[in-house]
């Protein structure tokens, strides 16, 4: 008879790559997990994993099986979610976020999370948009939230909120007393983010639309270190009005007002088609709220 916790061996070897990481990730040994494996293989007469080398490989019988396998836990997952009570649920989420909303919200996020459900384990992964929405894709995080870039297959994208962004220089690089055509901004070197974030997509492309290209074009997609970068004067760069509002009272940055003004950008949450388990909506939920509650976004 074909057990959950069989299952589950199955899943974490397949989705860490080794029966060790699997014991890891299920506070279990590698004995056990052997064990489990063992008795599933038996059960059905068939070979699961190539063990000759170091990590687990998958058999072509295991990946034919591997999405029925995932779709049973899931499956499992919301039956529990729904005839149990929010703190008495015990399970781990895996949530993506961008720079943005790790400097900002995500504490208030976590918190509100854990006050409905006690018991949820939260791992959080602090990535590009790019990335994340490659890690969705593979089901490497269950929830994900980034500026609204990007196509993402398969996946239901849930409207958060808007962040308001400006250009800044470092004070006294460019009088903000007046408006700045795009055209005179591009003859000063452009601090941006690169392609792997989203906000940097964004920006390039409507760059792009205004037939706009800068003279010099310093890319970085972290974006603490692009404002090191403005503050120290190497150049102007698009930042979120309300994220660095401290280092304007500071007087360490300065806004350039340009014309046309730089555009917001929409952030959304996002999960795989058939993951819209109560758990997944109650925490899109807490993070619209926890957007408007940071006044870093906007209510979209």
């Amino acid at each position: 008879m074909v057990t959950y916790k069989q299952l589950e061996a199955f899943h974490w070897i397949c989705e860490l790559g080794g029966f060790q990481r699997a014991a890891d990730r299920l506070h279990t040994s590698q004995a056990a997990i052997s064990k489990r494996i063992a008795e599933l293989e038996a059960a059905f007469d068939v070979r699961l994993f190539d063990r000759s080398n170091r990590d687990a490989r998958l058999t072509a019988k295991a990946q034919e099986i591997r999405p029925q396998v995932e779709e049973m836990l899931r499956q499992r997952s919301r039956i529990e979610e729904s005839l149990g009570r929010p703190e008495v649920l015990v399970r781990t989420v895996r949530i993506g976020v961008t720079e943005l909303t790790a400097l900002t919200w995500l504490p208030v996020w976590v918190g509100r999370i854990r006050k409905r459900y006690p018991h949820v384990i939260i791992e959080p992964d602090v990535d590009s948009s790019v990335n994340l929405a490659a890690k969705l894709a593979r089901n490497k995080v269950d929830v994900i939230v980034l500026p609204d870039a990007l196509e993402l297959p398969g996946c239901t994208k849930i409207p958060l909120a808007t962040v308001e962004n400006a250009w800044f220089c470092k004070p006294g690089l460019i009088s903000s007393r007046r408006v700045v055509s795009l055209g005179e901004l591009s003859r000063l070197p452009l601090l941006t983010q690169g392609n792997l974030s989203g906000a940097g997509l964004i920006l390039g492309r409507w760059l792009g639309d205004n037939g706009i290209r800068a003279v010099q074009d310093v890319t970085s997609n972290n974006l603490t270190a692009l404002i090191g970068l403005t503050v120290s004067g190497l150049g102007v760069a698009p930042m979120p009005l309300h994220g660095v509002r401290g280092l304007i009272g500071a007087k360490l940055l300065s806004v350039v007002r340009t014309d046309p003004p730089i555009p917001a950008v929409a952030y959304v949450a996002a999960f795989q088609v058939g993951n819209d388990s109560r758990l997944v909506k109650d925490m899109v939920d807490m993070a619209r709220q926890c957007c408007d509650y940071e006044k870093v976004f906007r209510s979209g």
